[in-house]
C-alpha cells in the first residue's frame, strides 16, 4: 500500500502551491482510505465487493483531479493505487471464475440461454471450460509475482482441479499448469500459504516435477515439508495415483528425505505415513532402471542367472539372493549385501523383480564389470562352471 507523502517543506511554497499540495494531500488522503476499507475486507466477503467499487471510483476522481498538476511523488503514488485497484479487481475476478467453474462442472453454463438449447449443452459447456481455465491460467501468469493474487487464482485452480472433474482437468493439463504452477512455487518459497497450495496444484499435473524438486531441493523446509503434505493427500484423496508416484521414484525420494530430515519428528512422521499408504500398492520403482549402466554381457548373464533362480515364480526371495551370492563367494560381508537387499527391495515385500535384481547386481560391478566382485580364484571357477553350458562358444 502505498503512503502520502510530501516533498517539499511548507514554508518554501506560495500560496497557489500551498493551495495545490494541500489539494494534492487530501486528495490521494481519500484514496488511500477508500483503499484501506477494500483491502481490509475478506477477499470472498460481499463487504470486499461493495468496497471495491468506491476505491476505484475515488482513484478516477483523484486521478482527473490532479491532472497534470501532480508532482513526481503524487504521481508515483497515483501509480501505486492504480496497481492496488488491478490486484484487488484480479482477486475479485478469480472469485466469480471459480465460481463460473464449479457451475460448469454441475452442468449448469455462465448463459441461461444455453439451458434451453439441448443439443447445444455440451457443446457450450466445453466451450465455457475452456474459456474459464484460459482466463484464469493467462491472470496467473500475469500476476504470479503478487503474492494474494497468486494465492487466490492457485486456489480458485486447485478447486478446479479437484471439484471439476476429469473434463477440468485434462483442459487444465493442456494449458500447461504444472509448468506454470512450479514457477509460482519456486518465487514463493518463503510464503508459506502460496507454496503449500502451489506445490499441491503440481502433484495433480506434474509429479515428476514434485518429485524433482523435492529431492534437488531436499534441504529446503517450504518444499519438503508443503511437497510431503501434497504427497499424503494425494495418495489419501485418489489412491489410484501411487503407483504412478512408486514408478516415479517417490520410494527413493523419501529414502533421501529421511536420511536429509533425521530427527524432525513433523518430516517423519509425513514420510512414515506414505510409506504406510504405499503398502497398498504393489507397483514397482521404474527409476532404477534408468539409473543401470551395466555392458550388454553382463545384463544377459544376470538375466540368466535370474531365470535359473526365480523357476518361473516372476521373483526371488531376499533371503535367497543372500545365500546365493555369499555362496557364489563375492567380496562383499554380510552388512554391505543386508543393506544392498534393503536398497533393492524397494516396496519392502521380501521378494526381488527382475529389475530390482538387475539394479541390485549392478551396485558390485566396477569398471564395467561385475566379475570384479569375485576373487580371481572364484572367477575362474565361475567360468569353468560356465563353459560347461556353453557348448557352442556363443557365449
Amino acid at each position: 500500500m502505498p503512503e502520502v507523502q510530501h516533498s517539499t517543506s511548507h514554508n518554501d511554497l506560495s500560496a497557489p502551491s500551498r493551495t495545490r499540495t494541500r489539494l494534492g494531500q487530501v486528495t490521494l488522503q481519500a484514496v488511500q482510505q477508500k483503499f484501506l476499507e477494500a483491502s481490509v475486507a475478506h477477499p470472498h466477503s460481499n463487504l470486499r465487493a461493495e468496497r471495491l467499487p468506491r476505491f476505484q471510483e475515488e482513484l478516477k476522481r483523484a486521478t482527473v483531479r490532479l491532472a497534470g498538476i501532480c508532482d513526481e511523488h503524487e504521481e508515483e503514488q497515483l501509480s501505486n493505487f492504480k496497481l492496488d485497484a488491478e490486484a484487488l479487481e484480479a482477486v475479485s475476478r478469480a472469485r466469480v471464475l471459480k465460481q463460473e467453474a464449479m457451475a460448469c462442472a454441475q452442468g449448469m453454463p455462465h448463459s441461461p440461454e444455453a439451458l434451453h438449447s439441448e443439443g447445444d449443452l455440451d457443446c457450450h459447456l466445453m466451450k465455457e471450460r475452456s474459456r474459464i481455465v484460459t482466463e484464469t491460467i493467462r491472470m496467473l501468469h500475469t500476476w504470479k509475482s503478487h503474492s494474494e493474487v497468486s494465492l487466490v487464482l492457485c486456489g480458485a485452480l486447485l478447486a478446479m482441479a479437484v471439484s471439476g472433474g476429469d473434463d477440468f482437468r485434462q483442459e487444465l493439463d493442456r494449458r500447461g499448469l504444472g509448468m506454470l504452477s512450479a514457477t509460482v512455487a519456486s518465487i514463493w518459497l518463503q510464503k508459506s500459504s502460496v507454496a503449500r497450495i502451489a506445490l499441491r496444484l503440481l502433484s495433480f499435473f506434474s509429479l515428476e516435477l514434485l518429485l524433482s524438486m523435492m529431492e534437488e531441493q531436499k534441504d529446503n523446509a517450504s518444499v519438503v515439508c508443503h511437497g510431503l503434505d501434497a504427497l499424503n493427500r494425494l495418495a489419501r484423496d485418489e489412491p489410484s495415483q501411487m503407483d504412478e508416484m512408486i514408478e516415479l521414484g517417490c520410494r527413493e525420494v523419501l529414502d533421501i528425505l529421511e536420511e536429509a530430515w533425521a530427527g524432525q519428528r513433523m518430516v517423519e512422521l509425513q514420510i512414515l505415513n506414505l510409506r504406510r499408504r504405499f503398502r497398498r500398492s504393489g507397483a514397482k520403482s521404474l527409476r532404477r532402471q534408468r539409473e543401470i549402466q551395466l555392458p550388454p554381457e553382463d545384463v544377459i548373464r544376470l538375466r540368466a542367472m535370474w531365470e535359473s533362480l526365480e523357476a518361473g515364480a516372476g521373483s526371488i526371495a531376499t533371503e535367497q539372493i543372500n545365500k546365493v551370492m555369499l555362496d557364489m563367494g563375492m567380496k562383499l560381508d554380510q552388512e554391505e549385501l543386508d543393506k544392498a537387499l534393503r536398497e533393492a527391495d524397494a516396496d519392502g515385500s521380501g521378494r526381488l523383480e527382475w529389475p530390482e535384481f538387475l539394479w541390485l547386481m549392478s551396485k558390485f560391478g566396477t569398471e564395467g564389470s561385475i566379475e570384479s566382485q569375485f576373487s580371481k580364484e572364484r572367477l575362474e571357477e565361475l567360468r569353468e562352471a560356465f563353459s560347461l553350458f556353453d557348448t557352442d562358444g556363443s557365449g
